[in-house]
């Protein structure tokens, strides 16, 4: 009897199209990591499967039963900055210079240059299912001669023809071309048509630029300068978020990795440099 139900198990887990069935009732996490370990025909089926690949969040599907989008959750646990506006309808209240330390890998920063290594799989990984598809910078600088500069993302848009993947918003969140960020500035992300609470800011670019933002993701940050040369400021005494901006900077150097938006044609679109105004919107 024993074998019988040993051999009706093997039979079955032999049978491609019922392990499909059988693993896409795995949580998101074991299907990534611990069911590719466990055998090489498993780990053949699952990059080979679209069923598959689209529960990990690695091609366009659709969103749940009910038809609502799908916030990828591994990725949501490892930038949940990057997702509480938009999940929860309110911006969170995150203290000055503490948005990006809530991610992960500063909470374990041991873990920092095996989670920015280039075959890391959150990289690949789409934000949410549908997949949004552009995203777009809006960098302040305030100073003696203010300036704000602006571009989307992709500048091809075959660049991002299958969805936005986290690599692409992770570079231009620290390495902004052409922004020239010596100090990394928390940033304010906007879900344009899903965050109900935060399109201020969108209405308000809007109207500086007199041009319509056509963006899923709008990244908003500002940085001050003057013409004096300030002092170094210790390590210690700077923001949470700028120890990070630091640590990744030298892990990216450590590892001999370039931002793609730095290396690649057709990841920016034209950057504009909009008239400055001091006089923001009340409701900002």
């Amino acid at each position: 009897m024993a074998t019988a139900a040993r051999l009706a198990v093997h039979r079955t887990l032999s049978t491609p199209e019922v392990l499909e069935l059988i693993l896409l009732q795995l949580d998101l996490r074991t299907l990534l990591m611990s069911a590719q370990r466990t055998c090489r025909a498993w780990r053949t089926l699952i990059q080979d499967s679209p069923a598959l690949q689209r529960a990990l969040f690695f091609m366009p599907g659709t969103g749940d039963s009910s038809g609502r989008k799908v916030s990828n959750p591994l990725l949501v646990e490892a930038f949940p900055f990057v997702f509480d506006a938009s999940t929860n309808m309110t911006f969170p209240e995150y203290r000055d210079g503490e948005c990006l330390s809530t991610c992960r890998m500063a909470k374990y920063p041991e873990t920092q240059t095996a989670f920015l290594r280039r075959e890391a799989s959150w990289r690949r990984m789409l934000l949410q299912q549908p997949p949004v598809f552009k995203l777009a910078r809006w960098h302040s600088f305030y100073g003696a001669f203010g300036v704000y500069l602006y571009y989307e993302v992709p500048g091809d848009p075959s660049k991002t023809k299958d969805g936005l993947r986290m690599e692409t918003l992770f570079e231009h969140l620290f390495f902004a071309p052409q922004l020239g960020l010596s100090v990394f500035e928390a940033p304010r992300i906007t879900w344009w048509g899903r965050d109900a609470s935060d399109r201020a800011i969108v209405r308000h670019l809007e109207r500086l630029g007199d041009f319509v933002v056509d963006t899923d993701i709008l990244i908003s940050s500002c940085s001050t300068h003057n013409c004096c040369e300030l002092p170094e400021v210790r390590e210690e005494d700077q923001t949470l978020d700028a120890r990070l901006g630091s640590r990744i900077w030298n892990s990216y150097h450590e590892l001999g990795l370039r931002a793609r938006c730095q290396e690649e044609e057709g990841w920016m679109g034209d950057v504009r440099q909009l008239q400055f105004q001091y006089d923001l919107d009340d409701d900002l």
